[in-house]
């Protein structure tokens, strides 16, 4: 692709609208309101230790790091259930994560096509 992304982007920033950014921004989030804090293990994009600095000024969160999951780790496994329980009970803290355990690492695929399965000899 080269620059083509990048030249769109740049395009498009060069007419949106900018203001002033707060001096306060980038400083912590502090709440005390309940948080369920997703992360994938192999994340490069939010890495997990994002989410435990995060954790740090959210004393009603709780971390969940999904094994084997790279960025977007909200739709695999049981993590949409835990996601949905989260929301009902309003709280975190008596979340039964131990399925997110079970996840496995997805298996490495060149093709489109998905993974290639073994043909026994």
């Amino acid at each position: 692709m080269g620059t083509a992304a990048y030249n769109a982007w740049a395009e498009a920033c060069s007419v949106w609208p900018a203001g002033e950014v707060d001096a306060t921004y980038r400083d912590p989030v502090e709440s005390d309101v309940p948080a369920l804090i997703l992360s994938g293990e192999f994340d490069p994009v939010t890495p997990p230790r994002w989410g435990e600095q995060a954790a740090e000024t959210l004393p009603k969160s709780r971390h969940v790091v999904v094994p084997g999951t790279g960025h977007g780790a909200t739709g695999v496994g049981c993590v949409p259930k835990l996601i949905e329980e989260f929301i009902e009970k309003g709280t975190a803290e008596e979340l039964d994560t131990a399925c997110v355990e079970k996840h496995e690492r997805p298996p490495f695929f060149l093709s489109s096509a998905g993974p290639v399965a073994e043909v026994p000899e």
